[in-house]
């Protein structure tokens, strides 16, 4: 399908992905409240849940540790010292 020139064989090929969503966007003419709420339920999910259960998927084993484009830095012992050292900072920078 990538390779033909022809725009109406694109077009028919596209068609029973786009006929669903058309009549879907008739069926909820007030999608925008209904998009903020589920938006609003899935943000923390994409931006810190996912990306942090790859992280620790990919990183799991002490090779996959030894062989990461970063680095653990030398002051600290562990990659289970950031959240305890951001959980120092945090009170600390809020009462000054």
């Amino acid at each position: 399908m990538h390779d033909t020139k022809s725009i109406f064989l694109r077009a028919v090929a596209r068609l029973p992905m786009v006929i669903p969503i058309w009549f879907l966007a008739i069926i909820f003419p007030l999608f925008g409240p209904i998009n903020s709420a589920v938006g609003a339920l899935l943000v923390s999910f994409t931006v810190y849940i996912i990306p942090a259960i790859a992280h620790m998927l990919t990183y799991r084993t002490p090779s996959a540790r030894q062989n990461a484009a970063e680095k653990l830095p030398r002051f600290m012992s562990s990659w289970a010292d950031p959240p305890f050292l951001q959980g120092g900072h945090t009170p600390w920078k809020k009462n000054n």
